[in-house]
């Protein structure tokens, strides 16, 4: 029987330390050119906020430079949001220099971004960081954004868009490389890494907010995971190879959906996409090409639910239907024998005549209706074809009519006024176009451009057991 002593036990853990961070480096290294696409030679910009993560990715990049000649540039955006933020764009100050590589430094008020947006703190502090990131590798040529997304993380966003609601395009998650994005430890667990900072005697900050529960992600990793990880041990690996089945799988989807896409016709203002080779496609299939002409209209997929999926299958199966499906940012007509995926609604052969609307009701319009019903308040979210008005401040008759010189809206989302003037150019919207498009007044003041965007006027107060809802009923086109 062999005995240890002291020292030797401890040999031997420096050794096994040393082996598994041999391991980790080779997996990165592999990562970084197999999965990330990364090649010799390139300038890569690392983001880096001073955590655990983003600190062991700066340290792995710094151990694989010399035999891959990568030029690294460290960016750092503080969001604003805690009064420490300034010490943590000093320790990735010292952490650059003190490795020998360049940094960038932004500033973001993602507070005031966050209530002008109406969005929550965790998506604007995304779209402000990601907003830097794209700004500074323009303008610094670099060929990629690394980003310390980990296992865990990755586990995380699968779980949280599970509970929310997704596709099953959704369970893939984060990839390794999505356009400049690139993230190299989405196999490299949380532990892994702070035990390989802890052999490079390197320290990083703690960030105090992510332990508050007023985060949706934080709630999961501080609540629910460690219930889920105590019932199944392993359960962060498992899930994020799940993700990476499931991207593996929507990869060979999307090589089907291909020649699918070629067979789109352009117009002016979208797609069109025959229901002949739309019908025959195995619903998978057709789900996935609906999605996926949506992202091309559109640029992306948010704030597309179930339901608007559902409502274009309605409009495939019909037999002998000419309607309108109204989608955030889109619009989609089913004519006799095709979908049309539109960027704006299809223009009213008439003008817009004037009228009072003394209550609720139906109201025809120039291509279709407009009808108001109270209803109890809910959370439902205007889009471009519904509008909710406050119950309280409402005050009837209302006027529909067309533009006149020296209108201005109060936009939604927008501090002061924009002259409809201005709001037209940049829609885009033609001359012709700009007299058919019907306006929802209170005496005066603009209330809704109806089919494009609603004042801030006349919201719902969180009060308000009652309110208005405001729907526009296009009708299709009679011939195209």
């Amino acid at each position: 029987m062999r005995v240890f002593t002291r020292a030797g036990v401890v040999k031997l853990q420096r050794k096994k330390s040393g082996m598994e961070r041999q391991e980790l480096e080779q997996r990165f290294r592999h990562n970084l050119l197999q999965h990330c696409g990364i090649s010799c030679g390139q300038r890569l910009l690392v983001a880096v906020s001073g955590g655990s993560d983003s600190v062991a990715l700066l340290r792995l990049l710094h151990r694989c430079i010399r035999p891959l000649g990568l030029q690294l540039v460290v960016a750092h955006l503080d969001h604003g949001l805690r009064p420490a933020s300034g010490a943590d764009a000093v320790f990735v100050a010292r952490l650059a220099a003190g490795l020998g590589w360049p940094a960038v430094f932004g500033f973001a008020s993602v507070a005031q971004q966050a209530q002008q947006q109406r969005l929550g703190l965790e998506e604007a502090g995304r779209q402000a960081r990601y907003d830097f990131l794209y700004q500074q590798a323009h303008r610094l040529g670099c060929a990629a954004i690394l980003l310390g997304h980990q296992q865990e993380d990755q586990a995380e966003t699968l779980m949280l868009r599970l509970l929310r609601g997704t596709a099953v395009s959704g369970l893939a998650a984060m990839a390794w490389r999505s356009g400049l994005l690139a993230r190299p430890l989405l196999d490299c667990g949380r532990d892994e890494l702070l035990s390989f900072l802890a052999l490079e005697s390197q320290d990083y900050v703690t960030d105090a907010s992510n332990a508050e529960l007023c985060f949706s992600r934080n709630r999961l990793r501080h609540q629910l995971w460690p219930q889920l990880q105590q019932e199944h041990p392993g359960l962060s690996r498992r899930l994020a190879q799940l993700a990476q089945r499931v991207a593996v799988e929507e990869d060979y989807w999307q090589q089907q959906l291909q020649p699918l896409l070629l067979q789109l016709e352009p117009l002016s203002e979208g797609f069109r996409l025959s229901l002949e080779r739309l019908r025959p496609l195995h619903p998978a299939l057709r789900a996935r090409l609906l999605r996926e002409v949506l992202r091309w209209l559109r640029g992306d997929v948010q704030g597309l639910a179930a339901g608007h999926y559902a409502q274009l299958e309605t409009l495939v199966q019909a037999a002998d239907f000419q309607g309108v499906c109204c989608l955030p940012r889109a619009v989609v007509v089913r004519t006799r024998t095709a979908l049309e995926f539109l960027r704006r609604l299809p223009v009213p052969e008439q003008d817009v005549e004037e009228c009072a609307i003394p209550g609720p009701g139906r109201y025809p319009l120039p291509g279709g209706w407009l009808e108001i019903n109270q209803v109890p308040a809910t959370a439902a979210a205007d889009d471009r074809c519904r509008i909710y008005l406050s119950s309280q401040d409402l005050r009837w008759p209302l006027q529909l009519r067309s533009a006149r010189p020296g209108d201005r809206l109060a936009p939604l989302g927008m501090e002061g006024h924009k002259r409809l003037k201005d709001l037209f150019v940049e829609w885009r919207l033609e001359r012709q176009q700009r007299w058919q498009t019907p306006l929802l007044c209170q005496q005066e003041r603009v209330l809704w451009v109806v089919g494009y965007r609603r004042s801030r006027l006349l919201l719902p107060q969180p009060h308000e057991q009652w309110v208005w809802r405001v729907d526009f009923q296009a009708v299709a086109p009679k011939s195209r």
